[in-house]
């Protein structure tokens, strides 16, 4: 309920159902081809963004945009969508703002598992672990750019680790463009 509805510039007076005015952006996928024996470089277009429309291109995504061209909306549309799928799928999506993110502050299942225990307390780290073993996950990491630079490293370390031992999750990271993103091998930009 925290993520259905929201405030804008436009509706600041009291908050407004998310799908009375959201409009789902179109991505551009690129990718390079060979032909020819000339490297260059393809563009395909997703229109109405799901999980499943991304997961068909990899499993580990990374949605990149300058400021203000909504990636976080297009984040929050994945969760909500995600949400009325889950009797479908079995997925659990999983909002995670990284604008907190300390990297001394223990390792990346403890910042999450927060973020969850401050929506759902009942919800124990057992099960949400548990969950992840399962690979029953979509890991919706909503601004690399805003992870603080001193802890950049320290996230790159651990979200590596994360996604190599959880691997059977599917993981959407939004943000700016980032240092090419070279770190994050795994993930598809």
């Amino acid at each position: 309920s925290k993520y259905s509805i929201m405030k804008t510039l436009l509706y600041s007076d009291q908050p407004r159902a998310f799908y009375d005015f959201y409009v789902c952006n179109n991505i551009e996928h690129r990718y390079p081809v060979q032909k020819d024996g000339k490297s260059r470089t393809q563009f395909d277009i997703i229109s109405d963004a799901t999980i499943d429309t991304l997961t068909a291109l990899s499993k580990c995504v990374i949605i990149s945009g300058s400021g203000g061209l909504g990636k976080s909306m297009m984040m929050r549309h994945l969760l909500l969508s995600s949400v009325e799928q889950y009797s479908l799928t079995g997925l659990l999506p999983v909002f995670v703002p990284l604008k907190d993110y300390e990297g001394t502050s223990g390792n990346l299942i403890d910042y999450i598992y927060s973020k969850i225990d401050s929506l759902c307390s009942n919800v124990t780290k057992r099960q949400f672990t548990a969950t992840l073993s399962a690979g029953k996950c979509i890991m919706l990491l909503d601004g690399l750019d805003e992870v603080k630079s001193e802890y950049g490293t320290a996230f790159e370390t651990a979200l590596e680790a994360l996604s190599d031992k959880y691997s059977e999750n599917v993981f959407v990271m939004s943000s700016r463009p980032y240092q090419q993103f070279v770190s994050y091998s795994r993930f598809t930009h």
